[in-house]
């Protein structure tokens, strides 16, 4: 089991439905899907091994959620996010998981805490091996290890929503040309390493703070948000 399955974990009695969302989700904050690329239902239910109708059922409800959209042909597809539209989630995330992060304060645990450095490890080893699907991976878990951290279901759910919105973006720095995956998201490390010092020290308003910075306020002429804002002017 990968750290993107433990991210989104089986639950008991699951029905196909809810097998295939999970699974449609894990793979659209995963970064396995483009922005913009379309599949059919055939397609995603021979990928996923499951008969069509649960799989129409999950993508109806990732479409509800603006994951997906319907286009011509009975085809899906990954929506384009405008530019403003992508600002406009940067910062609404920033909101959101700063304050996630900032709760996750008062009640990480140290065996959470030892989870998410576990996580920010595997980045690197994932960086220095140019493997972008395991570095996104662990960037999930790293990311919702602090969020789940915060004890709030409600604000992890929502948060989850915009991934689902984000996702396809993050694997864009690792396939178009210029400087490397290691240069954006190398240019956010100490940050990383930064908010779990936080998170130990039980420093709130830090922590809040570091999350923004990750999201919206890298310093660094080449930075994550920077790469998926170019990609989305192509």
């Amino acid at each position: 089991m990968t750290m993107i399955d433990r991210g989104f974990p089986k639950a008991a009695n699951e029905t196909l439905r809810q097998n295939a969302y999970r699974e449609l989700k894990r793979m659209l904050i995963g970064g396995r899907f483009l922005p913009g690329e379309g599949m059919t239902i055939r397609a995603l239910s021979t990928t996923l091994q499951l008969g069509a109708m649960p799989v129409r059922e999950a993508v109806q409800q990732l479409a509800a959620e603006d994951a997906l959209e319907f286009a011509a042909n009975r085809t899906v597809r990954v929506p384009k996010l405008s530019i403003d539209e992508f600002r406009d989630i940067s910062e609404i995330r920033a909101l959101l998981e700063g304050e996630a992060a900032a709760r996750a304060a008062a009640h990480i645990s140290p065996a959470e805490l030892a989870k998410i450095s576990h996580a920010l490890d595997r980045i690197i080893v994932a960086l220095d091996n140019g493997a972008p699907h395991e570095g996104l991976a662990a960037n999930l878990a790293f990311h919702f290890g602090i969020y789940r951290a915060s004890r709030s279901t409600c604000l992890v759910r929502t948060i989850e929503k915009l991934w689902l919105r984000i996702g396809p973006l993050l694997i864009v720095p690792f396939r178009q040309d210029g400087p490397s995956a290691s240069a954006f998201f190398g240019s956010t490390l100490p940050t990383h390493f930064q908010l779990i010092a936080a998170l130990r020290e039980r420093k709130a308003e830090e922590a809040r703070q570091l999350v923004r910075e990750i999201l919206v306020d890298d310093p660094d002429d080449v930075g994550l948000a920077d790469a998926q804002e170019q990609a989305l002017r192509i």
